[in-house]
């Protein structure tokens, strides 16, 4: 009988012991059976495990099963999704490759540029060391000499120099120079050029004197302060002749003298402080031009040469970059002496001083003469004449030829002084005035034949004047 026979068996009230044991005996074998197949069952799924997939693929495997335990990886097109995806992002990554080797050349290119840039601030800061280096050099040569050498020959180009010739430029312009002053370069300068006025001529006068004098003889009190307020003065035209504005001179000028044929370019109080500025900016060697040359730029153009028959400079009593200016632009110079010692002694050292000059700043420049101011008489004593007869030699000594003296002499009178508080130069109707006549004379007998010429017959009508 068997085991579940023996439980489907409802009618037997009770067992015998040959039923039960046959009954254990059944259920033994049954677990022993089910205890074999579940063994080889254990067995089998261990063999199969080792050759099962990475459980990373496993693990992948079961993410694309679907509900089903379906899979939809090899699904047409869900793969062909994934791949295009795939392709869309791998374009992204070349792309964004792209981009970074694109901002490697641009950096690679900054860095380039930047070298170059570095490269050349290291040459501009040699050059500037260089140059600082020279500046140093020339100041330290200028504080040993105590004064500037403004003969030297600079980088600046050089305005030409229009001699006198009597078709292009027959106007001169003639300095009146001495290293000392009181010796009267104002008294001389004005009523030359008064006189010349007189004639007929259309004179141009220029103070480069810082003391002035020349402009407080021509202009009042009131003219002068006018002047200055619209900055109408020889020291803003140089300003602004070397800060490349080429100012006009004629724009500075004031009329003097009742009417509009000459005229004269004032100074002003601080004339000082721009002379000081052009002398450092001539000695650092700032700006484009060469301050030395301010003046024969502008003085030798057809705008004044063609507007003006003569040009009369007061100079200054000390060889800076004004005085130099002067002599640079012009063709003569007329040294006044007093009949003194310390008068005399001063004039071999001008004339040393300008021909250092000549080489590179006056070549042209020619000593009119020498004239005596403030003689106690109208002829020299014996003394006089001995001490006229040593400068003689010694300006010959110096400059290499005979240096004119002047025969008219001017005399010391109290009408000049009168002159000056009067803000006017002397006329016909003064005594001294005949005096000035007489040295214009002489002055205009030594310049060529062709200078002052239209001017002959208004000079006869002055001479009938002054006879």
């Amino acid at each position: 009988m068997s085991f579940p026979l023996l439980l489907a068996e409802e009618a037997a009230g009770t067992w015998t012991n040959m039923e039960v044991t046959m009954a254990m005996g059944g259920l033994i074998a049954l677990i022993a059976v089910a205890s074999f197949v579940v063994d080889r069952l254990v067995r089998r799924r261990t063999a199969l495990s080792v050759e099962r997939k990475p459980p990373e693929t496993e693990k992948l495997s079961s993410v694309l099963l679907d509900s089903q335990g379906a899979t939809s990886l090899f699904d047409s097109g869900e793969l062909h999704s994934r791949l295009q995806e795939a392709i869309e992002q791998v374009e992204r990554l070349k792309s964004a490759l792209g981009s970074t080797e694109n901002e490697k050349k641009a950096h690679l290119a900054q860095t380039r540029e930047v070298a170059r840039q570095l490269q050349a601030a290291k040459a501009a800061s040699d050059k500037t060391q260089a140059e600082l280096a020279f500046i140093q050099k020339r100041i330290r040569y200028s504080l040993n000499r105590r004064a500037p050498n403004y003969g030297g020959k600079l980088p600046w180009e050089v305005p030409a120099f229009r001699p006198l010739d009597g078709d292009e430029r027959r106007m001169p312009i003639i300095a009146i120079c001495n290293l000392k002053g009181g010796v009267g370069k104002t008294t001389i300068a004005a009523n030359v050029a008064a006189c010349l006025h007189g004639r007929g001529q259309r004179t141009l006068m220029l103070d480069l004197d810082l003391q002035g004098s020349l402009t407080n003889l021509y202009l009042s009190d009131d003219a002068q302060d006018l002047a200055f307020q619209t900055r109408k003065v020889i020291g803003e035209f140089l300003s602004r002749s070397f800060d490349s504005e080429l100012p006009n001179l004629i724009d500075f000028r004031h009329d003097i003298l009742q009417d509009v044929r000459s005229g004269l370019v004032p100074t002003a109080d601080d004339l000082a402080y721009t002379e000081m500025g052009l002398s450092a900016r001539w000695l650092l060697r700032a700006g484009r031009r060469d301050p030395r040359f301010l003046l024969r730029a502008e003085l030798h153009r057809d705008r004044i040469t063609e507007s003006h028959d003569a040009v009369i400079i007061d100079c200054p009593p000390v060889m800076n970059i004004f005085c130099v200016n002067a002599l640079a632009a012009s063709d003569y110079v007329i040294i006044p002496i007093l009949p003194t010692r310390q008068s005399t002694v001063r004039v071999p050292v001008l004339l040393q001083q300008i021909r250092e000059l000549q080489t590179n700043v006056t070549p042209h420049l020619k000593i009119l003469g020498i004239v005596c101011n403030r003689s106690f008489r109208e002829n020299l004593t014996s003394d006089e004449a001995a001490r006229f007869e040593t400068l003689r030699r010694q300006c010959l000594d110096v400059w290499g030829e005979d240096v004119h003296q002047f025969q008219t002499l001017i005399k010391q009178s109290a009408e000049i002084r009168r002159m000056e508080d009067e803000h006017r130069p002397l006329g016909p109707e003064d005594s001294m005035f005949r005096h000035f006549a007489a040295l214009t004379d002489e002055i205009t007998d030594r310049l060529p034949a062709f200078c002052l010429a239209q001017g002959a017959a208004a000079e006869v009508e002055i001479e009938e004047v002054v006879v």
